[in-house]
């Protein structure tokens, strides 16, 4: 089930088209992410990376329902709180995260799986205490850390791929020159003229 509100909207808000003129049905239900405001027009991005300009009474907010998301109750007892800075549709924004005392102490860098909707490998941008965050994020703390994640091997195995696939390039290139060379050599047997100019080409690129 999804809740639909009808309040300010800011830079950073997730929206729906709705309600659309005549001519515009086929953007009808389209959800993006607000992220220009400029006079009565509002910049919306959507998963695509398709960008609409629209009036604010088409647009309405999108929030998930509490009862389905039982990630949305405030969570408590945590020691830290982790920032991670996220790209939705073509923006980045940071979204907080609880620490909890789980025998690791995470920090900058640290690769990490979340709670909550983005099933990705995040990396952490910065650790703040508990009052720190309440400075910076005014919005109670709903997803938290669930792990580190190691994937060092995972991040050899691609740059050996990477590093292999340049390394044949590198090869194809040197064989692709051989086979030049061969045949100019081949057919200088065969024709004086060519002989010649092949020798004077030689003397130059010595």
């Amino acid at each position: 089930m999804i809740r639909w509100k009808i309040e300010k909207f800011i830079v950073g808000d997730y929206v729906k088209l709705t309600n659309l003129p005549q001519g515009y049905e086929r953007l009808e239900g389209t959800e993006g992410i607000i992220t220009n405001i400029n006079c009565e027009l509002y910049t919306v991005h959507n998963s695509d990376s398709m960008i609409f300009e629209v009036e604010k009474q088409y647009l309405t907010h999108l929030y998930k329902s509490e009862e389905e998301n039982g990630q949305m109750a405030k969570l408590t007892g945590y020691y830290a709180v982790a920032v991670i800075e996220e790209v939705t549709c073509c923006c980045k924004k940071d979204y907080y995260y609880a620490v909890f005392d789980d025998g690791n102490t995470y920090k900058a860098g640290d690769q990490v799986l979340v709670s909550g909707c983005n099933k990705d490998v995040l990396t952490i941008k910065e650790i703040l205490t508990v009052s720190e965050a309440e400075v910076k994020c005014a919005k109670n703390i709903t997803a938290e850390i669930i792990c580190r994640v190691d994937t060092s091997a995972y991040d050899q195995r691609v740059e050996n791929r990477k590093k292999a696939e340049k390394l044949k390039k590198d090869m194809d290139a040197v064989i692709k020159q051989m086979d030049v060379t061969k045949k100019y050599e081949m057919y200088a047997a065969e024709n004086p003229e060519l002989a010649t100019l092949l020798d004077q080409y030689k003397e130059l690129t010595k």
